[in-house]
């Protein structure tokens, strides 16, 4: 029979063990509570933060608790919790915070008030503000500290091992919420560029659509560009200009104050009395304006832009070139009647119109000159419908803006060309001539017309390539050899760089006419369209794959933790499902851990199709470094080796236990010793 010491020393254990479950079971509901704020639909890293505050006070029995984020050479509170006063924090090694972030590394000061000569920053700090025993852990991703989580007590008390081990846990809880905020708002920028991208599709559209039940007829054309950017751009009133022998006339105006120069039939503006203008015309660049009022042309006294401030009320001012092939053919000209800047968005969005604006005209331009022309209409419209129907097809669209184009430019053959390298690779043809180059590529050289094409982003038009041995030697000898002629090269232009070429060629000496010119240049900004919407859309899936997996892994995560908060004592039920969790996220074939017994290494738990060396829990490895599990061990450090096999002079019993067993790549990560 047990004596009576006996049974209380067992009863203290147990009420010991309950407590302790308990405790467990507390930080447990607090880390799943901040787990499930994480995983939600949309990451929200401050709503992690003041959770991990929260908790963190409550579960390591803090009396105040602060997070900061790194902003240059000062931390920043993100959360506060506690009576505790929160501000921000030089980082320099003076302070507890500067101290943590600067040396990347978990500090636990039992008296703060005491430090005057290790933290005297921190010191003075803790004695102004009353607190005594202070805990900071860095927030580390990928090796940098972005942070540090600070709990603290009015006390002298140093915290437990238990509650440093769950401080941590909260720091790498903490990273993890910042980088899938970072990860959702990628995604989120990634889905308004592309919306932002199919807006512009559906405008061009629209305008086309105006175009076509027009036909001869800018004025509705040039009234629907206008209105579109107006709304896009949140301006107030505005005006689209043609630049004609050096003058600037006015071919619509929408809100247009009475008495300023924007409609149709108005007097012409002079850009030589206005420096803003002559600037557009010498640089064709965009002109934003944030206030008029304080710009050196309304200080100076320009007519037109007091008229614009004192009887149109115009404040902020943007000035948009429309340019064609680097000839300056108008400008949009939008206004606020409030000191309110455009944004960078919003300029960029008046280009992309501004761009659309001179494709629009031209299309116009090329409607009144074709108008006998009904096939060329009819299979322009074919490849626009191609690309709203197929945004994301882009072989489908090149292959029919290459078919249109052999049709209505009359070429035996046409080829779109895409930058690769220093190569040029054909990603869609259509003809009769054989393909450009070997292997579908042309390497770089300005001897060929098609790069000089896209070097000098211009339109070569040569009448007999087989002629042109001195200017163009390359694109001569390959004439020769394919039996052409006469060739067309129009660049393909994004963000005025060329990405490519759109080729016509014939097999006679027979110049395009001019129409036919402008047709491909037309296919160019089509094809230009497509391989961007392409780029937008792919860019988004990448985004969604990236969240995917890093959801993936938080869920495994959960899973991990809920069977360790289940089966707490069963040991082996936790070590197989970290076995299972990391081999199907790992994407490996075999995934084991192993623990140290005396001099040699015993696995504890296995998943995979690769055979063990022993079974679990008597299957043994050697602890050398001659080994990577037993390197990994005795060193403390991650080893990653693409092929074992081929390991035998550095990792010699490893490297044979690899070929025996029939892997090659191999990942050893060490378990690091835990706090007695």
């Amino acid at each position: 029979m047990p004596t009576v010491d006996t049974a209380s020393d067992l009863s203290r254990k147990v009420q010991e063990l309950e407590r302790e479950l308990a405790e467990a079971r507390r930080q447990q509901a607090g880390t799943s509570d901040i787990l499930h704020i994480i995983m939600g639909s949309a990451p929200d890293a401050t709503r992690v933060f003041d959770a991990i505050a929260r908790s963190a006070a409550r579960l390591c029995d803090a009396f105040d608790v602060i997070v900061l984020r790194v902003d240059g050479d000062t931390l920043r509170p993100v959360a506060h919790y506690g009576p505790m006063p929160a501000g921000d924090v030089a980082l320099h090694r003076g302070t507890l915070g500067g101290r943590t972030v600067i040396e990347r590394r978990l500090i636990h000061i039992e008296d703060l008030q005491n430090e005057v000569g290790e933290f005297p920053e921190g010191g003075a700090l803790a004695r102004e503000r009353g607190h005594r025993s202070a805990l900071s852990v860095p927030l580390l991703k990928d090796g940098a500290a972005i942070g540090n989580i600070q709990v603290r007590r009015n006390e002298v008390r140093p915290f437990s091992d238990q509650q440093i081990s769950l401080l941590k846990t909260f720091a790498d809880q903490a990273v993890i919420a910042i980088e899938n905020s970072r990860l959702f708002e990628a995604e989120q920028e990634s889905k308004r560029e592309l919306q932002e991208a199919l807006e512009h599709q559906t405008a061009t559209g629209e305008i086309l659509q105006v175009i076509s039940s027009s036909p001869g007829h800018l004025q509705p054309v040039y009234e629907e560009m206008l209105r579109k950017a107006l709304r896009h751009c949140d301006a107030k009133f505005g005006g689209l200009f043609r630049y004609e022998n050096d003058l600037f006339r006015g071919v619509s105006g929408i809100g247009v104050p009475e008495g300023l120069v924007f409609g149709v039939d108005q007097s012409a503006l002079d850009p030589s009395a206005n420096s803003d203008l002559m600037s557009l015309v010498k640089n064709r660049k965009p002109i934003h304006t944030a206030d008029l009022q304080l710009s050196a042309s309304y200080l100076a006294g320009n007519p037109f832009i007091v008229g614009a401030v004192e009887r149109g009320g115009a404040r902020a001012a943007l000035i948009v070139p429309l340019v064609k092939e680097n000839n300056l053919i108008g400008v949009f000209a939008i206004y606020r009647q409030e000191v309110r800047p455009f944004t960078d968005k919003q300029i960029k969005l008046l280009e992309n119109f501004a761009g659309q604006a001179v494709i629009a005209i031209e299309n116009t331009r090329l409607l009144n000159e074709l108008r006998e022309s009904l096939q060329q209409q009819t299979a322009t419209a074919d490849v626009l419908k191609v690309i709203s129907r197929a945004a994301f097809d882009l072989p489908r669209v090149l292959d029919t803006l290459v078919e249109s184009a052999a049709i209505l430019c009359d070429s035996y053959d046409t080829a779109i060309l895409q930058k690769d390298g220093d190569v040029l690779r054909i990603v869609s043809h259509r003809g009769h001539i054989p393909s450009i180059g070997r292997a579908g590529t042309v390497p770089l050289a300005r001897g060929a017309a098609v790069w000089r094409a896209i070097l000098d982003r211009q339109t070569i038009h040569l009448a007999d390539v087989q002629s042109e041995t001195n200017e163009y030697p390359e694109s001569s000898a390959i004439a020769r050899r394919l039996g052409y002629h006469t060739m067309l090269a129009v660049p393909l232009i994004r963000a005025g760089e060329a990405i490519g070429a759109i080729v016509s060629r014939r097999t006679e000496v027979r110049l395009f006419t001019d129409r036919q010119v402008e047709l491909l240049r037309t296919f160019a900004d089509q094809a230009v369209i497509a391989i961007e919407n392409t780029r937008l859309f792919e860019a988004e899936q990448a985004s969604k794959r990236e969240l995917q997996e890093s959801l993936q892994q938080q869920t495994a995560t959960a899973d991990v933790l809920k069977a360790i908060s289940r089966a707490t004592f069963d040991l082996p039920k936790v070590l197989d499902t970290l076995v299972e969790s990391a081999a199907n996220l790992c994407d490996s074939y075999d995934t084991a851990i192993v623990q140290r017994d005396g001099d040699a290494l015993r696995i504890v738990a296995h998943r995979g199709h690769i055979p063990s060396v022993g079974p679990v829990g008597a299957g043994t490895l050697p602890l050398t470094r001659g080994a990577t599990v037993g390197r990994s061990v005795l060193d403390q450090q991650t080893i990653h080796l693409a092929d074992a096999q081929s390991q035998m002079q550095e990792y010699p019993e490893g490297s044979a236990i690899a070929k025996r067993l029939g892997f090659r790549t191999l990942l050893t990560v060490p378990q690091r010793n835990c706090p007695e």
